[in-house]
């Protein structure tokens, strides 16, 4: 499978979440799951183009691929940061139904 699929299929990968996580998401949980988003955003932002800059260079990769792969990564960034924003929301959620008081 190329990288171009595999980024590609990470927004349909991630699409679940909300279903499959419904309920109260252990607070531990949630926070390293908020970290993984933030991070695989960073890898496929600066990481990603760095990496597709410097292996156009040394395997003479064609730009078109590089164009494909950029394009399929800010579609996987757009569905790690529409992840994370969820568990943030239902963080803020479970955190004021916890403590009503705060609200």
């Amino acid at each position: 499978m190329s990288l171009t699929a595999r980024l590609n299929a990470i927004p349909e990968f991630l699409a679940p979440m909300r279903v499959v996580l419904d309920g109260v998401i252990p607070p531990l949980w949630r926070a390293r799951a908020e970290r993984e988003c933030a991070t695989a955003n960073g890898l496929l932002e600066r990481g990603l183009e760095r990496w597709l800059r410097d292996a156009m260079v040394d395997a003479e990769i064609p730009s078109s691929l590089v164009h494909s792969a950029n394009a399929a990564a800010a579609r996987a960034r757009a569905a790690f940061a529409e992840c994370g924003e969820w568990l943030a929301q239902v963080g803020a959620a479970t955190d004021a139904a916890r403590n009503p008081a705060d609200s």
